[in-house]
């Protein structure tokens, strides 16, 4: 699973990461302040916020079912995880 921060403009990539050597399932989701939350499944439900130079800031780790859970994020701060 790879992640990749584009300049559309100059149509050039500003960062590069790789969070899995194998291919996953998983969800993005938009934070504020340029920030972005990968929730992906690798044997344990993992949810990362990364920065917009892919640095993390922050990462949890869940025991839950293969199904990646879906992240949402609510105009107060709060975030919502949703399974299926």
């Amino acid at each position: 699973m790879n992640l990749k921060v584009w300049d559309v403009r100059e149509k050039k990539v500003l960062a590069e990461k790789t969070i899995l050597q194998s291919r996953a399932i998983g969800y993005l989701e938009q934070l504020p302040g340029n920030k972005v939350l990968v929730s992906f499944n690798d044997k344990k439900q993992k949810v990362i916020i990364f920065d917009e130079k892919l640095e993390q800031v922050a990462e949890r780790e869940f025991e839950s079912d293969p199904t990646p859970i879906k992240m949402r994020y609510h105009f107060s701060g709060v975030l919502l995880g949703q399974t299926c």
